[in-house]
């Protein structure tokens, strides 16, 4: 009988142990929600700027090919984010600015952040436009420009 009021006792504790563990995790749930809902606000407000800027911005990995790009510059260049996708920044550039470019990226490859760059590039219908370049590296080997 000892045994089994002993055994009682302890499943007693366990339930009130469960309980309690039980009310941590809600908690710390109902934190990360609120995290969750922040971050989301966070990210339809940034996309938002991003997609109604008129300046272009795009993303690129740090050989310069484009990972996104903003409709400013899908519209500049006439292509959908699919056919950007398809190529590097480098290709809308030639000649010594291309040179002048490639070696800015080389700094940039190396932790240097582009500040008011400017060069002359064209469009693939050939237009030209000025590119005013700004990068930093991302977490995630992404570069913003």
């Amino acid at each position: 009988m000892r045994e089994e009021q002993k055994s009682n006792d302890e499943l007693i504790d366990d339930l009130k142990d469960l309980r309690v563990r039980n009310a941590e995790l809600e908690a710390e749930n109902k934190k990360l929600r609120e995290i969750e809902q922040s971050l989301h606000e966070s990210e339809e407000k940034y996309r938002a700027i991003y997609d109604a800027s008129p300046d272009y911005i795009c993303v690129t990995d740090t050989a310069g090919n484009y990972l996104d790009a903003n409709p400013a510059l899908l519209k500049r260049m006439d292509l959908s984010i699919d056919q950007l996708r398809q190529k590097s920044v480098l290709d809308f550039f030639s000649g010594e600015g291309l040179k002048k470019l490639g070696k800015r990226l080389s700094g940039f490859k190396a932790g240097q952040v582009v500040r008011g760059y400017e060069e002359k590039g064209s469009t693939p219908q050939g237009g030209i436009f000025i590119a005013k370049i700004n990068a930093v590296l991302l977490a995630g080997d992404g570069v913003t420009g």
